[in-house]
């Protein structure tokens, strides 16, 4: 059995994977789990991500090790990572759901900063935007990456990555209106033995 950690890379926008797994097989064809990268590997094609081979080990415990010193939560919020949560977990996983720290909230807010346009400056991109014709596969992409992404944590310690939550709502025959309430309050919702929801803004 080898037990390696492996980092993949889209070749086309350079946006990375770090993570770990364990085969027989060196060649299995594996490129990586998270759902946020499993999207971004449907939108660009197998053929446009590379994998390569970090450290490998005799043993879990090793690559549990190593990729908990990789995948940190700067990496996780750093924009060009696909990874959601920090590294080294095995079941229950740690998320980055910590406060952000007074300079990371400071860069935030600069970067939300709108820039003030003209009357004729915002006629001009209605008139773009009304021009532009997308084919049928191009809408579902869109549709697909302007989803947002929300990071369930349950009482028994899973962890769940959800994609829009009216489909979730629906499965599980819970009120769309309470989820919304339980992550604006960050409460839990005890009929689904449900700790926290914390919402995550994705762009593949």
């Amino acid at each position: 059995m080898y037990y390696y950690v492996y980092k993949t890379t889209n070749i086309v926008n350079g946006k990375y994977y770090i993570g770990k797994h364990q085969t027989n097989n060196l060649n299995d064809g594996y490129l990586g789990s998270g759902a946020t990268f499993k999207i971004a590997l449907k939108k660009y094609g197998k053929e446009n991500f590379k994998k390569e081979i970090l450290f490998i080990f005799d043993n879990e415990k090793d690559i549990k090790q190593k990729e908990k010193e990789l995948v940190t939560e700067e990496l996780v919020f750093n924009k060009n990572s696909y990874n959601a949560g920090i590294g080294g977990g095995g079941g229950k996983r740690e998320w980055c759901c910590k406060p952000k720290t007074e300079e990371h909230r400071r860069s935030i807010s600069k970067a939300l900063i709108g820039i003030k346009r003209s009357e004729e400056t915002r006629q001009k991109i209605r008139k773009a935007r009304a021009k532009q014709i997308f084919t049928l596969e191009t809408k579902k992409k869109m549709s697909l990456v302007q989803q947002e992404m929300y990071i369930i944590t349950y009482s028994d310690g899973r962890i769940e990555e959800v994609f829009g939550l009216k489909e979730y709502s629906k499965i599980h025959d819970i009120s769309y209106t309470y989820l919304g309430r339980a992550i604006r309050k960050n409460i839990g919702i005890k009929k689904l033995n449900i700790d926290q929801i914390k919402r995550k803004n994705v762009t593949i």
